[in-house]
């Protein structure tokens, strides 16, 4: 029960902190584009998904110092944590000269790689040079995140996040009453995460214990053993970094210009919301696998496997259906009318969650296992397709082009990718499909025929309506869930855990 309560208790704890986040950033989002504007808004998009490029950098050195500290802990080996962690910093305060240098010259080019007026293309260069400024401190920073990670305190990350994500809205306001624009809003926000970074930073010093984090201890040989296992994780980072909306903006920036970008963040909102709700079910997913194989219990790897899938099915798919069938009250409703013609490209653009949150569980514990290189291939197909496809029917279409080409590949692999997960963690395909398919896909009629007939019936004329349906039809899921798709014994665990998780938190409050 310590292992799962463990785990659940991780994952609530980032759920609420993350899910604060979203909220806020989805609150907050129609006031910025009122400010900004649409097509200044577009901008501010657009300078963000380029500069998240500069995340590849890390080169998956961030998921491997996680694995590593989570095996090695379980063994008692501190001074190899020291090694790890110690190296691992070197490393990001290379990494953090390398990315500022590198946005700067991005900076110092924009005319001529996107499609932009002068005066948009000065606004792009000076969100550059901020987010320049600030990827000197957040990388070295960043060293703290993956060792809380690692020891699997994300209570504490949880509660850094939460203040962060608090600052940052009230940053957020004061930028947009006093009317400072887009780049006064980056670097405020930028200073907040320079803040958390350093917190997360002094706590992670603090829980090493024995281990030390000191760039005294960093060895090339250390280094060479993290990029061993991490040159997978970065292959896999590249095609994430393709897949989830930061390339569409960019195609979009260079084939439509930015205020198309602004458009298609209607749809880019939705699917991050559910991309954002599944990584969270799987917050301490890989760390809790790495543990779990260094102490060789095979039967609790495929237990977390097929209860964890279920689980995540259970929570995301709902509220990924309500999103397809309501979506044309909702972005009407918080966006306002002129975002209408985004409608189409948020259902198509979300529906392929629906697959996708099978699998989450089964990627990251292919990543826990090490055995991410194998499935590199399947990986690397999709990003490719996803590229070509979105190049291609964007200069026809625009924005439903852009969708078609991330959401399509997605659907063409998904029989594959489950293939892989079951021949890894070593359950048979027949009692996935069982176990998890027929138990919670079939179910997820009611909501969407409950949604669906609301709105028919005139219940969705505005938002907190809408609201209401959505919040209504998601209790009668899950309310149908807990009878159908748990077995007595799920149904008994999901009753025990949440007793002994609340149990926790009343003692700790």
């Amino acid at each position: 029960m310590g292992d799962k309560r463990r785990i659940v208790g991780n994952t609530l704890a980032m759920s609420v902190a993350q899910l604060f986040t979203m909220a806020t950033s989805l609150v907050l989002m129609p006031f910025i584009v009122r400010d900004f504007g649409l097509s200044h808004y577009g901008l501010y998009m657009l300078a963000i998904s380029a500069s998240s490029y500069a995340t590849l950098l890390d080169f998956g050195v961030g998921s491997s110092v996680v694995k590593f500290v989570s095996e090695r802990r379980a063994r008692g080996e501190d001074d190899r944590i020291s090694l790890t962690v110690s190296s691992a910093l070197a490393f990001y305060m290379v990494v953090g000269l390398v990315a500022a240098l590198g946005l700067v010259v991005l900076a110092l080019n924009t005319q001529l790689i996107f499609r932009l007026t002068g005066d948009e293309a000065r606004l792009v260069r000076n969100l550059f040079f901020v987010a320049a400024a600030a990827a000197l401190l957040t990388w070295p920073l960043s060293t703290g995140y993956h060792i809380l990670g690692g020891i699997q305190r994300y209570n504490v990350i949880a509660r850094n996040l939460l203040l962060g994500s608090i600052f940052s809205a009230a940053a957020t306001i004061s930028v947009l009453v006093l009317h400072e624009g887009p780049v006064t809003l980056l670097a405020a926000t930028s200073m907040v995460t320079v803040c958390v970074g350093i917190l997360n930073f002094t706590r992670a010093r603090k829980e090493l214990g024995a281990a030390q984090l000191s760039l005294g201890r960093a060895r090339r040989s250390a280094m060479r053993e993290i990029l061993t296992f991490s040159w997978a994780i970065f292959i896999s980072q590249v095609t994430l970094v393709i897949l989830y909306q930061q390339t569409d903006r960019i195609v979009l920036g260079v084939f439509a210009g930015a205020a198309a970008i602004g458009l298609y963040e209607a749809a880019g909102k939705f699917q991050g919301l559910i991309s954002q709700l599944t990584s969270l079910a799987n917050t301490s997913v890989m760390p809790a696998t790495s543990q779990l194989q260094a102490e060789q219990r095979t039967s609790a790897l495929e237990s977390l496997f097929m209860r964890g899938t279920k689980y995540v099915c259970i929570v995301i798919n709902p509220i990924v259906v309500l999103l397809i069938v309501l979506a044309r009250p909702i972005i009407i409703g918080w966006l306002g009318a002129e975002f209408a013609p985004a409608v189409t490209s948020a259902q198509i653009l979300v529906s392929y969650q629906l697959l996708s949150a099978g699998t989450s569980v089964g990627d990251s514990m292919v990543v826990g296992l090490g055995k991410l290189p194998k499935r590199l291939p399947y990986v690397i197909s999709i990003a490719v397709a996803n590229l070509a496809l979105s190049i291609v029917l964007v200069q026809r279409y625009g924005i439903i082009g852009v969708v078609i080409g991330t959401a399509l590949p997605w659907y063409l692999e998904f029989p594959s990718h489950i293939w892989f997960h079951v021949r890894v963690i070593g359950v048979s395909a027949r009692r996935w499909f069982r176990d998890i398919v027929l138990r919670t896909y079939p179910i997820l009629l009611v909501p969407a025929a409950l949604a669906w007939g609301a709105m028919k019936a005139g219940l969705t004329s505005s938002l907190i309506a809408t609201g209401f349906v959505a919040l209504g039809s998601l209790v009668c899921y899950w309310a149908l869930a807990y009878l159908v798709s748990l077995t007595e014994g799920e149904r008994a665990e999901v009753k025990a855990l949440s007793a002994a998780v609340l149990t926790t938190r009343r003692r700790q409050a």
